[in-house]
């Protein structure tokens, strides 16, 4: 019997052991990132993703994470989507003039010089 379960029934974990699931997720897949696996990382760090709001400042540095970790992977399309989707959150949760979305901008319009100069198949 696993700690969600108790008298055959599952148990709906709390937000405080839900935010804990997806911190270790993410520091794991910061390990994994650090070590050159980055097709292990993005799959952690996605699951991290899941696990929490969508708009919460963490949430927002995972899918930062996830991005970049596409683009080192060389998918330029997925990396470009979350990017831009990362900078429409943020500006929407941070403010438009804050440090970390003209961050994103920036690295969004790295990204689309990417996508311009990749040979077409």
């Amino acid at each position: 019997m696993t700690d969600y379960e108790k008298d055959g029934e599952e148990k709906i974990p709390s937000l405080e052991e839900t935010e804990e699931w997806a911190m270790k997720c993410f520091l794991a897949a910061g390990v994994l990132s650090d070590r050159g696996d980055y097709r292990k990382a993005v799959s952690l760090y996605q699951h991290a993703y899941r696990l929490r709001r969508e708009e919460a400042p963490r949430t927002l540095n995972e899918l930062n994470n996830i991005a970049w970790s596409y683009d080192t992977l060389g998918d330029r399309e997925k990396a470009f989507a979350l990017q831009e989707k990362l900078c429409t959150l943020r500006s929407k949760v941070l403010g438009e003039d804050h440090p970390q979305t003209v961050k994103s901008k920036a690295r969004l319009e790295e990204y689309r010089a990417k996508l311009d100069g990749q040979p077409k198949s």
